[in-house]
């Protein structure tokens, strides 16, 4: 323990500030901003295909079957099917993807 605050007090003791200069604000201003329309549009994009998709390889109305095989089962206190667990898990992951490239592009 006294080792470590021997360290403590040399490093304290010696420490040297160096000035940059305004380095740091001058590389910040130097760098390319980042602004624009193409997060939006790949979002957007993205989201298409993933429609698109949905309705194309599996029907809205087999989607829209396993979510009510899934909250009548849970509504009547029995174990839901493994489609319908995988169904909901799957929208559910897809829609929080999505809200969180959206929540992404806003605070950038």
């Amino acid at each position: 323990m006294s080792e470590d605050k021997e360290l403590n007090n040399f490093f304290k003791s010696h420490k040297k500030e160096i000035n940059d200069n305004n380095f740091s604000r001058e590389v910040m201003e130097k760098l390319p901003r980042r602004t624009g329309m193409l997060p939006y549009l790949i979002i957007a994009f993205c989201a298409a295909i993933g429609l698109y998709m949905t309705i194309s390889i599996a029907s809205i109305s087999l989607l829209m079957d396993e979510m009510n095989a899934l909250v009548i089962s849970v509504s009547r206190m029995q174990i839901p099917s493994t489609a319908s667990i995988i169904t909901y898990l799957s929208i559910l992951i897809t829609l929080g993807t999505l809200s969180f490239a959206i929540y992404r592009v806003d605070t950038e």
